[in-house]
């Protein structure tokens, strides 16, 4: 299992991991500046097949409105945590 954390607002990134079927258990984190993310919809609709969690501190600190989304989990700095120890490889982009 990988653990993906993603710090930049950078689409290209998270439209190439959100779909990426390699036959590995990935996982998505957006934490910092990643969390600006979330405002592009368009990348949690169907084709969204790995999970994706963010930092609810860090969006609410940049006044992003998270709604309640079947894609995305939003989770605090404990559940980074958990996360990374439930992951064999941390990769961050």
């Amino acid at each position: 299992m990988i653990l993906n954390i993603i710090t930049k607002n950078d689409p290209a990134c998270l439209l190439s991991l959100v779909s990426l079927k390699d036959g590995r258990n990935h996982s998505i984190l957006l934490l910092t500046e990643g969390v600006f993310l979330l405002q592009h919809d368009y990348f949690f609709d169907n084709r969204t097949v790995n999970p994706v969690y963010f930092i609810s501190e860090d969006a609410a600190a940049r006044g992003i409105n998270t709604p309640e989304s079947n894609t995305s989990t939003p989770i605090d700095y404990n559940g980074f945590v958990d996360l990374v120890t439930k992951h064999q490889q941390v990769v961050t982009w």
